[in-house]
């Protein structure tokens, strides 16, 4: 949103936001709620996890399948998937050595 003020609070902040929103093309407002989305489910994820329980994010689905498999109105459109549940800790998912990369080989330092 390229006109939107910051610094606002309260009343003004919110119409101000409804505006700009309002005035964006389908593209952009889908845009605009896809990332709106992917904040929420960084909170899910995060929530779900200091619950003790497993979740995935997962994309790369066939959005228009499964919204008409859902049945959802043509005003909401699927834009992730979130799968929760218990791992069942007797059985190793993925028959492979679990490893992890150090800090070193994953991030860049910048002094």
């Amino acid at each position: 949103i390229t006109a939107l003020n910051i610094d606002k609070t309260g009343p003004d902040f919110a119409k101000e936001l409804r505006t700009n929103v309002g005035e964006m093309t389908k593209e952009a407002f889908i845009n605009y709620a896809s990332c709106q989305t992917f904040l929420a489910l960084g909170f899910a994820l995060s929530a779900a996890a200091e619950r003790g329980i497993g979740s995935c994010p997962m994309g790369g689905f066939d959005a228009q399948k499964l919204h008409k498999a859902m049945k959802l109105p043509d005003s909401e459109i699927p834009v992730v998937l979130m799968t929760v549940g218990v791992a069942d800790d007797s059985k190793q998912a993925i028959p492979f050595p679990k490893f992890r990369f150090t800090v070193d080989e994953t991030c860049v330092k910048h002094l």
